[in-house]
């Protein structure tokens, strides 16, 4: 598989890093397309990977004890849906990060 080129990323996440620190992360970068309302992680599950959104917008959502969802966070070409601290550790409980709102081409790069 070829490494793709900085200036093919929509992501401003991405195409602001120093190239050489971009270089680092672009043989990991996969393309995936995402689902309106596809959960990429659910509450109490291990964060295995990052989403740098490219195109949509991803919501943070938190459940209120009777049940009724509250949105926390948006995220969309501009970041990416975990802090890197988070990586590897379960999302909290009650926090699930879905799709929102896709485009006709939404995708993202996992990492």
């Amino acid at each position: 598989m070829s490494q793709i080129e900085q200036s093919a990323i929509r992501n401003r996440l991405l195409t602001s890093l120093p190239p050489a620190d971009f270089g680092r992360l672009a043989a990991s970068l996969t393309p995936v397309t995402l689902s309106l309302k596809q959960f990429l992680v659910e509450a109490e599950e291990l964060i295995g990977a990052a989403y740098f959104i490219e195109t949509g917008i991803i919501s943070y959502l938190n459940y209120l004890e009777g049940g009724e969802a509250l949105e926390i966070g948006l995220i969309g070409s501009e970041g990416m849906t975990i802090r890197a601290i988070q990586f590897g550790k379960p999302v909290p409980k009650g926090g699930v990060i879905l799709l929102l709102e896709p485009w006709p081409d939404t995708n993202a790069r996992k990492f």
